[in-house]
Protein backbone atom coordinates (compact mmCIF):
# COMPACT_ATOMS: atom_id res chain seq x y z
CA UNK A 1 0.00 0.00 0.00
CA UNK A 2 2.94 2.33 0.95
CA UNK A 3 4.13 1.91 -2.09
CA UNK A 4 1.12 2.68 -4.31
CA UNK A 5 0.82 5.42 -2.46
CA UNK A 6 4.86 7.03 -2.85
CA UNK A 7 4.13 5.97 -7.06
CA UNK A 8 1.19 7.86 -6.96
CA UNK A 9 3.09 10.92 -5.23
CA UNK A 10 5.89 10.73 -7.70
CA UNK A 11 3.78 9.85 -10.91
CA UNK A 12 1.86 13.17 -9.42
CA UNK A 13 4.80 15.45 -8.94
CA UNK A 14 5.69 14.44 -12.70
CA UNK A 15 3.07 15.53 -13.76
CA UNK A 16 3.36 18.91 -11.88
CA UNK A 17 6.73 19.01 -13.10
CA UNK A 18 6.09 18.41 -16.73
CA UNK A 19 3.38 21.24 -16.73
CA UNK A 20 5.58 23.56 -15.45
CA UNK A 21 8.17 23.14 -18.06
CA UNK A 22 5.41 22.87 -21.06
CA UNK A 23 4.36 26.38 -19.69
CA UNK A 24 8.16 27.61 -19.04
CA UNK A 25 9.09 26.55 -22.51
CA UNK A 26 6.54 27.96 -24.39
CA UNK A 27 7.14 31.42 -22.58
CA UNK A 28 10.38 31.66 -23.11
CA UNK A 29 9.27 30.76 -27.13
CA UNK A 30 7.30 33.58 -27.90
CA UNK A 31 9.18 35.84 -25.90
CA UNK A 32 12.47 34.63 -27.93
CA UNK A 33 9.88 35.08 -31.10
CA UNK A 34 8.94 38.69 -30.21
CA UNK A 35 12.81 39.45 -30.08
CA UNK A 36 13.51 37.45 -33.14
CA UNK A 37 10.68 40.37 -34.84
CA UNK A 38 12.17 43.41 -32.92
CA UNK A 39 15.43 43.64 -33.09
CA UNK A 40 16.52 46.12 -30.62
CA UNK A 41 13.85 43.87 -28.43
CA UNK A 42 16.05 40.89 -28.85
CA UNK A 43 19.63 43.03 -28.71
CA UNK A 44 18.54 44.48 -24.80
CA UNK A 45 16.87 40.39 -24.01
CA UNK A 46 20.91 39.05 -25.18
CA UNK A 47 22.94 41.46 -23.51
CA UNK A 48 20.61 41.08 -20.35
CA UNK A 49 20.90 37.66 -19.88
CA UNK A 50 22.77 35.50 -22.60
CA UNK A 51 25.82 37.81 -23.12
CA UNK A 52 28.20 37.70 -20.38
CA UNK A 53 27.50 34.05 -19.92
CA UNK A 54 28.33 33.06 -23.54
CA UNK A 55 31.45 34.88 -22.99
CA UNK A 56 32.80 33.33 -20.11
CA UNK A 57 31.61 29.90 -21.62
CA UNK A 58 33.80 30.36 -24.68
CA UNK A 59 36.39 32.14 -22.17
CA UNK A 60 36.63 28.92 -20.50
CA UNK A 61 36.18 26.28 -23.60
CA UNK A 62 39.69 28.57 -24.23
CA UNK A 63 38.25 29.13 -27.80
CA UNK A 64 39.27 31.45 -30.03
CA UNK A 65 37.52 34.11 -32.80
CA UNK A 66 37.93 32.65 -36.28
CA UNK A 67 37.23 29.05 -35.25
CA UNK A 68 34.26 27.14 -36.29
CA UNK A 69 31.41 26.65 -34.13
CA UNK A 70 28.42 24.66 -33.73
CA UNK A 71 25.30 25.91 -31.74
CA UNK A 72 22.29 22.79 -31.31
CA UNK A 73 19.18 24.55 -30.16
CA UNK A 74 19.28 27.87 -31.86
CA UNK A 75 15.47 29.13 -30.70
CA UNK A 76 13.39 31.69 -32.63
CA UNK A 77 16.14 33.94 -30.64
CA UNK A 78 19.74 32.62 -31.80
CA UNK A 79 21.55 34.66 -29.26
CA UNK A 80 24.65 32.24 -28.59
CA UNK A 81 25.61 31.91 -32.31
CA UNK A 82 24.98 36.14 -32.48
CA UNK A 83 27.12 36.24 -30.17
CA UNK A 84 29.46 34.28 -31.03
CA UNK A 85 29.70 35.47 -35.23
CA UNK A 86 29.60 39.19 -34.08
CA UNK A 87 32.71 38.15 -31.77
CA UNK A 88 34.49 36.47 -35.18
CA UNK A 89 33.80 32.98 -34.95
CA UNK A 90 32.29 31.13 -38.12
CA UNK A 91 28.81 29.67 -36.36
CA UNK A 92 26.19 26.68 -37.52
CA UNK A 93 23.15 27.25 -36.17
CA UNK A 94 20.82 24.49 -35.54
CA UNK A 95 17.16 23.52 -34.61
CA UNK A 96 14.55 21.23 -35.80
CA UNK A 97 11.75 23.90 -35.11
CA UNK A 98 11.54 24.77 -38.76
CA UNK A 99 9.12 28.14 -37.71
CA UNK A 100 12.27 29.03 -35.18
CA UNK A 101 14.71 28.33 -38.28
CA UNK A 102 12.85 30.80 -40.33
CA UNK A 103 12.54 33.62 -37.50
CA UNK A 104 16.36 33.20 -36.20
CA UNK A 105 17.80 33.61 -40.47
CA UNK A 106 15.60 36.95 -40.58
CA UNK A 107 17.07 37.93 -36.92
CA UNK A 108 20.98 37.31 -38.52
CA UNK A 109 19.94 38.96 -41.91
CA UNK A 110 18.73 41.98 -40.33
CA UNK A 111 21.52 42.27 -38.08
CA UNK A 112 24.01 42.01 -40.86
CA UNK A 113 26.03 38.42 -39.55
CA UNK A 114 24.82 36.01 -42.02
CA UNK A 115 28.33 35.81 -43.75
CA UNK A 116 29.05 34.55 -40.42
CA UNK A 117 26.15 32.85 -39.05
CA UNK A 118 24.32 30.19 -41.10
CA UNK A 119 20.71 28.72 -39.48
CA UNK A 120 19.84 25.01 -40.89
CA UNK A 121 16.86 22.78 -39.80
CA UNK A 122 17.93 19.39 -38.33
CA UNK A 123 18.26 17.00 -35.42
CA UNK A 124 21.09 17.24 -32.58
CA UNK A 125 20.97 13.19 -32.68
CA UNK A 126 21.66 13.22 -36.12
CA UNK A 127 24.23 15.84 -36.30
CA UNK A 128 27.89 15.39 -37.67
CA UNK A 129 30.13 17.60 -35.42
CA UNK A 130 33.48 16.53 -37.22
CA UNK A 131 34.13 19.96 -39.24
CA UNK A 132 33.47 22.19 -36.01
CA UNK A 133 35.94 22.74 -33.47
CA UNK A 134 33.43 23.49 -30.69
CA UNK A 135 29.48 22.54 -30.18
CA UNK A 136 27.21 24.42 -27.92
CA UNK A 137 23.72 22.60 -26.40
CA UNK A 138 21.41 24.48 -25.77
CA UNK A 139 19.66 24.10 -22.31
CA UNK A 140 15.88 23.08 -23.61
CA UNK A 141 17.12 20.55 -26.15
CA UNK A 142 15.86 16.78 -25.88
CA UNK A 143 16.79 14.10 -25.72
CA UNK A 144 19.86 15.83 -24.22
CA UNK A 145 22.00 12.88 -23.18
CA UNK A 146 21.19 11.39 -26.52
CA UNK A 147 22.27 14.83 -28.16
CA UNK A 148 25.59 14.84 -26.63
CA UNK A 149 26.28 10.82 -26.70
CA UNK A 150 25.86 12.27 -30.59
CA UNK A 151 27.93 15.03 -30.72
CA UNK A 152 31.20 13.18 -28.85
CA UNK A 153 30.82 11.08 -31.25
CA UNK A 154 31.20 12.75 -34.07
CA UNK A 155 33.49 15.50 -32.93
CA UNK A 156 37.15 15.82 -33.84
CA UNK A 157 39.46 15.00 -30.81
CA UNK A 158 40.27 17.97 -29.03
CA UNK A 159 37.14 19.61 -29.65
CA UNK A 160 34.99 21.13 -27.18
CA UNK A 161 31.41 20.36 -26.02
CA UNK A 162 29.54 23.52 -24.05
CA UNK A 163 26.26 23.18 -22.14
CA UNK A 164 23.94 23.83 -19.61
CA UNK A 165 22.80 22.44 -16.68
CA UNK A 166 20.18 23.89 -14.63
CA UNK A 167 20.60 24.92 -10.40
CA UNK A 168 18.33 26.16 -8.07
CA UNK A 169 14.66 26.26 -8.30
CA UNK A 170 15.72 25.40 -12.33
CA UNK A 171 17.14 22.14 -11.58
CA UNK A 172 12.78 21.04 -10.79
CA UNK A 173 12.00 22.15 -14.26
CA UNK A 174 14.90 21.10 -16.75
CA UNK A 175 16.63 17.56 -16.00
CA UNK A 176 20.51 17.59 -14.46
CA UNK A 177 23.01 16.13 -17.30
CA UNK A 178 26.12 15.03 -15.07
CA UNK A 179 27.32 12.77 -18.59
CA UNK A 180 31.24 13.89 -18.37
CA UNK A 181 31.83 9.95 -17.93
CA UNK A 182 30.17 9.47 -20.80
CA UNK A 183 33.24 11.17 -22.71
CA UNK A 184 35.40 8.12 -20.84
CA UNK A 185 38.25 10.08 -22.10
CA UNK A 186 38.85 14.02 -22.11
CA UNK A 187 38.39 16.41 -19.39
CA UNK A 188 35.40 18.34 -17.69
CA UNK A 189 35.32 21.78 -16.21
CA UNK A 190 32.02 23.58 -14.51
CA UNK A 191 31.12 27.06 -13.59
CA UNK A 192 28.06 28.01 -11.88
CA UNK A 193 26.19 31.03 -14.27
CA UNK A 194 23.62 33.38 -13.17
CA UNK A 195 19.98 32.88 -14.19
CA UNK A 196 19.75 29.31 -12.53
CA UNK A 197 22.41 27.68 -15.05
CA UNK A 198 25.32 26.09 -14.54
CA UNK A 199 28.15 25.31 -17.72
CA UNK A 200 29.69 22.33 -18.29
CA UNK A 201 33.11 22.39 -20.63
CA UNK A 202 34.08 19.09 -22.03
CA UNK A 203 37.55 18.55 -23.98
CA UNK A 204 37.29 15.24 -26.28
CA UNK A 205 41.34 14.17 -26.21
CA UNK A 206 42.82 11.45 -28.40
CA UNK A 207 41.84 7.98 -28.10
CA UNK A 208 44.13 4.70 -29.10
CA UNK A 209 47.04 3.30 -27.31
CA UNK A 210 48.73 4.84 -24.27
CA UNK A 211 51.16 6.26 -26.47
CA UNK A 212 49.19 8.17 -28.49
CA UNK A 213 48.82 12.12 -27.14
CA UNK A 214 47.24 14.31 -25.04
CA UNK A 215 47.38 18.00 -24.11
CA UNK A 216 48.26 18.51 -20.48
CA UNK A 217 44.67 19.95 -20.35
CA UNK A 218 43.11 16.58 -20.59
CA UNK A 219 45.41 14.95 -17.91
CA UNK A 220 43.16 14.39 -15.00
CA UNK A 221 43.59 15.35 -11.21
CA UNK A 222 47.08 13.24 -10.01
CA UNK A 223 47.70 11.73 -13.38
CA UNK A 224 51.53 11.79 -15.09
CA UNK A 225 52.64 12.30 -18.56
CA UNK A 226 55.82 12.94 -20.01
CA UNK A 227 55.93 16.26 -22.18
CA UNK A 228 56.48 15.48 -25.81
CA UNK A 229 55.96 19.27 -27.21
CA UNK A 230 55.73 22.83 -25.67
CA UNK A 231 55.11 26.46 -27.81
CA UNK A 232 57.46 28.45 -28.32
CA UNK A 233 57.35 30.55 -25.03
CA UNK A 234 60.33 31.86 -23.39
CA UNK A 235 58.94 31.43 -19.82
CA UNK A 236 58.06 27.54 -19.72
CA UNK A 237 62.03 26.21 -19.89
CA UNK A 238 62.96 27.52 -17.17
CA UNK A 239 59.80 26.03 -14.64
CA UNK A 240 61.45 23.24 -16.41
CA UNK A 241 58.42 22.47 -18.94
CA UNK A 242 60.95 20.85 -21.72
CA UNK A 243 60.12 17.92 -23.49
CA UNK A 244 61.39 14.87 -22.20
CA UNK A 245 60.13 15.99 -18.53
CA UNK A 246 57.47 13.79 -16.27
CA UNK A 247 54.50 16.46 -15.37
CA UNK A 248 51.31 15.62 -13.15
CA UNK A 249 48.38 17.70 -13.14
CA UNK A 250 47.60 18.57 -9.27
CA UNK A 251 44.73 20.56 -9.41
CA UNK A 252 42.54 23.05 -11.77
CA UNK A 253 41.23 26.04 -10.10
CA UNK A 254 37.58 27.20 -10.38
CA UNK A 255 35.94 29.47 -12.68
CA UNK A 256 38.43 28.99 -15.39
CA UNK A 257 41.63 29.44 -12.99
CA UNK A 258 44.77 27.83 -14.03
CA UNK A 259 46.03 24.15 -14.01
CA UNK A 260 48.23 23.16 -11.39
CA UNK A 261 50.95 21.06 -12.47
CA UNK A 262 54.33 19.43 -10.79
CA UNK A 263 57.44 19.09 -12.73
CA UNK A 264 60.98 18.24 -11.42
CA UNK A 265 59.37 18.44 -7.70
CA UNK A 266 58.06 21.92 -8.33
CA UNK A 267 54.58 23.38 -8.50
CA UNK A 268 53.65 25.76 -11.87
CA UNK A 269 50.32 27.36 -12.44
CA UNK A 270 49.51 27.56 -15.94
CA UNK A 271 47.26 29.76 -17.91
CA UNK A 272 44.48 26.87 -19.58
CA UNK A 273 44.99 28.38 -22.90
CA UNK A 274 48.98 27.45 -22.68
CA UNK A 275 48.31 24.09 -20.64
CA UNK A 276 45.78 23.25 -23.72
CA UNK A 277 49.07 24.05 -25.80
CA UNK A 278 51.49 21.58 -24.10
CA UNK A 279 51.17 18.10 -25.49
CA UNK A 280 52.23 15.25 -23.38
CA UNK A 281 52.40 11.25 -24.30
CA UNK A 282 51.64 8.32 -21.44
CA UNK A 283 54.63 6.48 -20.36
CA UNK A 284 58.61 6.63 -19.09
CA UNK A 285 61.04 9.42 -19.94
CA UNK A 286 62.93 6.73 -21.49
CA UNK A 287 60.59 5.58 -24.37
CA UNK A 288 60.31 8.57 -25.95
Amino acid sequence: MEKAERACKLAGTGIIQSTLLFILVWFIKGLEYLGSRWILLGHFYGQLFYSKMIETEAKLAGLKPGMKVLHIGSGHLPLTAFCLGSWGYEVEALDNDLQAVSSGKNMIESSGLGSRIKIKQGDGTEVNCSDFDAVWISLHVFPKEEVLRRVISTLKEGGKVIYRNPRGLLKYLYPRMDSSEDMGRGSCQKMKQSMGKETVVLQKCPLGEEENPLTLCCLRKDQEGIIHYVPDNPLLAPLGLRPGKKVRVCARECFGGPVIAEVERRRVALDRLLAGEIIVKKGEPGAL
